[in-house]
């Protein structure tokens, strides 16, 4: 396969344009075959050259490649990152790459063309236009403001120039600027930032996502309350918010999810519930939190089933199944947290969330009580068993109970003895 360079007579060096001249003089003649013929031809025209008026420079100052591919002519203006062929050897190297590539079954056209728009400013303007379009309302202000800081340091630069060594400068930038976020919140800056790496990917924009560098974070600590706490704050709670605050804690759903419960999502035949809606602050969205999260459908707990009995029996199924007290329609999520802050405050109790009090404490009963963690996914709705594993922390009366079943004391060692085959 024959791939030419091809010169482009763009500006000198001095910033004049060049001038295409008639090979009319024995000076003009003297100055073109100084050229070299056998990269490139002077001009489209013949008999024709390009020269610099000013300084009388002939070198051209951009080439191109021209070859047939895919049944058509092609010519390309720039390398895979989208650098302009600015100099011979660049055209040369640029050649040996792509015969290179041919050879090896790894050649992709649109990696070499063209691209308007790759500024990863204005990248990020368009990656965050279709994110909004697909992400919780919730989520809305943390993403723009992840994205505005991400604009804010990489600026104009070539999306196709942006190298592992460009993250690392990130990340020590995201330290340095947000003294007081933790590694997780750094993390997760850098982490999104390569969200939009594969999404440039996805578009052909650029070949590899550079690798992003490590950040260690501690692990969090999973705080929970055991039965006889919860129970302290329920009885703390106002008796008309009781009901949401009681199926909350027995059944580890979250606040968003339980607040979109409707009356014809429950199945009275077999006693069971389908999770299939959540609320995003005050906008319902008819799917679960979290990406591809399926429908859950879950047992109603015996001490719930006569408010949800008598509520599905006198409502019409669009009716919320926890409603506001006051109005009747969607109960608000400034009434879920106003609840929980009443509750706390009177009982003095600090530093644990109403997330942590019903989820959270969900799960880490049930593991303390020696239940399955694929049980526990299961209840909880969650697609990945990881997830769940983070939630199911040791309880200290269960190891401990463990550990007593160990003895080295003389009373309770048996001694085995073992005799040897013949």
């Amino acid at each position: 396969m024959n791939i030419h360079i091809r010169p482009r007579f763009v500006r000198c060096g001095c910033g004049e344009k060049y001038t295409r001249v008639a090979l009319a003089t024995k000076f003009y003649r003297e100055v073109a075959f100084k050229l070299d013929k056998s990269e490139f031809n002077y001009s489209d025209k013949p008999n024709t050259f390009y020269l610099c008026m000013k300084c009388d420079n002939s070198i051209p100052s951009h080439y191109y490649l021209e070859f047939y591919w895919g049944g058509k002519q092609r010519q390309l203006y720039s390398d895979e990152r989208g650098r302009p062929i600015d100099s011979l050897a660049r055209a040369k190297f640029l050649r040996e790459d792509i015969l290179y590539e041919i050879q090896n079954g790894t050649f992709n056209i649109k990696n070499y063309m063209k691209v308007k728009d790759i500024k990863t400013s204005i990248l990020l303007d368009q990656f965050l236009n279709e994110k909004l379009k697909q992400i919780a309302p919730s989520f809305i202000s943390n993403y723009t403001g992840i994205i505005k800081a991400a604009k804010s340091f990489f600026g104009g630069k070539n999306i196709r120039d942006i190298r592992k060594e460009d993250l690392i400068n990130y990340q020590n930038h995201l330290f340095q600027t947000k003294k007081d976020a933790s590694p997780a919140t750094v993390k997760n800056y850098v982490v999104l930032f390569r969200v939009f790496l594969n999404w440039c990917k996805d578009r052909e924009l650029i070949q590899l996502v550079p690798p992003s560098p490590m950040i260690e974070c501690p692990k969090p600590t999973i705080k929970w309350f055991n039965q006889e706490d919860q129970l302290k704050v329920y009885n703390a709670i106002r008796e008309p918010d009781k009901p949401i605050v009681l199926f909350s804690m027995l059944h580890g759903t979250r606040p968003g999810e339980t607040r979109a419960l409707k009356v014809k999502d429950v199945n009275l035949d077999n006693k069971s519930i389908n999770l299939h809606a959540t609320f995003s602050h005050r906008i319902y969205r008819p799917r679960r939190k979290g990406r591809g999260s399926p429908s859950v459908t879950i047992p109603i707990h015996p001490e719930c089933w006569n408010y949800i009995y008598d509520r599905v029996k006198t409502s019409l199924p669009d009716a919320w199944l926890f409603p506001n007290p006051l109005s009747g329609k969607e109960y608000p999520v400034h009434r879920w947290f106003e609840t929980w802050k009443l509750a706390l405050e009177g009982l003095k109790i600090e530093g644990i969330t109403p997330y942590q009090i019903t989820r959270h404490s969900f799960a880490s009963q049930l593991s303390a009580a020696g239940i399955s963690p694929l049980v526990i996914k299961n209840l909880m709705g969650h697609t990945n068993i990881n997830t769940t594993m983070k939630y199911t922390g040791a309880d200290l009366g269960a190891m401990r109970t463990a550990i007593e079943k160990l003895s080295v004391s003389k009373d309770s060692t048996k001694v085995l003895e073992f005799r040897r085959k013949n």
